[in-house]
């Protein structure tokens, strides 16, 4: 938002800031055919449920979102 880069993110996510025009859409003709997401955490320190659930969800359903070995 403070004009330093732009970003692709799901429409669902940024559809408030966008009606109220603090967001603006660039539409992008190229598509996309591939993008890889991370989720990072250091494995000595506490994690909360909500992470360990959201990881745990993030790995099962990971496996099918392509042929690439899910590494933990």
């Amino acid at each position: 938002r403070s004009g330093l880069g732009i970003a692709c993110l799901p429409l669902m996510t940024v559809e408030d800031e966008i009606k109220e025009g603090r967001l603006k859409m660039i539409p992008c003709d190229g598509g996309f055919k591939q993008i890889f997401s991370q989720v990072a955490y250091h494995k000595n320190k506490w994690i909360s449920p909500a992470l360990s659930a959201f990881i745990n969800i993030t790995l099962k359903h990971a496996k099918d979102w392509s042929n690439e070995k899910i590494t933990y």
